[in-house]
């Protein structure tokens, strides 16, 4: 079979593996794209990500907020391929236009929707072009339950699945029985770092310290005690020592109507680490509370403050 995937984020090659990024980020020449990992080997997958050029980037991301160049290039070949599959809405809806416009169902689409198209809001304005391009779509494969409630009442036509989240394994596990004395709390875009700090501030911390890995500033750090470490993104190798080395893990969210986060969570839970995580829409389908997680209220500081 032959399987054209676009993503909607971009993709270093290497003729050798590079341990400086995690596998969704690379393509390794000889070996299986990350999301093929576990698939037959009788598979040729090609991968299409998003533009280089960085004027186009900018207004795709920031203004259309889906991708028109990367679609362009995949419905000219498209005819080539047995199987079509866009990683996030932003890779897979205008492609989807496309096709609705010139009526071609062949091959089949299935578009990962991770963020319910729009971010599942209910602007008619937003809906409309939605509507009209999901009808090209062999199927949906969504991460968040909730999200269904947002298909039965907008596109009750399209074949869709609940399929949750993974994580691997085999790269993701409990590397040792070192503990250092410090928090981690890990993430760069989506996560509420203004209440994890605010409860953070109230806790006599003693010599234990809170690790922000992913964020080079935060504002609400700024002038706090000297308990707060902020660090960049680090390589994978680097990424999972900084976890693995720690007491437990904080994952503070944002409230959002779609499915975000799971993958942060579901490594730091394959590394077997705790986690004390904001209850969303995102999460609930990975945790049972107290049993393999703790919950906390959303933009709460005293309760996540008590539970940490």
């Amino acid at each position: 079979m032959k399987i054209l995937m676009l993503v909607n984020w971009k993709v270093h090659y290497f003729a050798e593996d590079s341990q400086e990024f995690q596998d969704a980020d690379k393509y390794i020449d000889g070996q299986k794209f990350w999301f093929f990992k576990y698939w037959p080997e009788n598979n040729n997958i090609d991968i299409i990500d998003y533009s280089r050029m960085p004027i186009l980037i900018y207004i795709e991301q920031n203004l259309l907020r889906f991708y028109t160049f990367q679609a362009l290039k995949a419905f000219i070949k498209m005819r080539r391929y047995d199987l079509i599959i866009s990683h996030g809405a932003q890779s897979g809806i205008f492609l989807a236009f496309l096709r609705r416009i010139f009526g071609m169902s062949f091959p089949p689409h299935i578009i990962i929707d991770v963020g319910c198209f729009n971010g599942g809001r209910n602007n008619w304005l937003e809906l409309i072009p939605i509507r009209f391009s999901a009808k090209s779509l062999a199927g949906i494969v969504y991460h968040a339950s909730m999200q269904e409630q947002y298909y039965k009442k907008y596109l009750p036509d399209v074949k869709k699945a609940f399929i949750p989240f993974g994580v691997d394994p085999e790269l993701f596990k409990p590397a040792n029985d070192i503990h250092d004395d410090y928090i981690v709390s890990v993430g760069y875009a989506k996560r509420d770092y203004e209440t994890l700090i605010e409860a953070w501030n109230k806790i006599s911390q003693g010599k234990t310290k809170l690790k922000i890995v992913g964020a080079r500033r935060i504002k609400e750090a700024e002038g706090t005690q000297e308990g707060i470490e902020l660090c960049p993104r680090l390589p994978v190798s680097q990424y999972k020592d900084a976890v693995s080395r720690s007491q437990f893990m904080v994952l503070p969210l944002p409230y959002y109507n779609y499915a975000y986060g799971q993958m942060t969570l579901l490594q730091a839970m394959s590394m077997g680490k705790a986690v004390v995580v904001t209850r969303t829409p995102g999460t609930v389908d990975y945790i049972i509370d107290n049993n393999d997680g703790i919950f906390v209220k959303p933009y709460d500081h005293e309760d996540l403050k008590g539970k940490m």
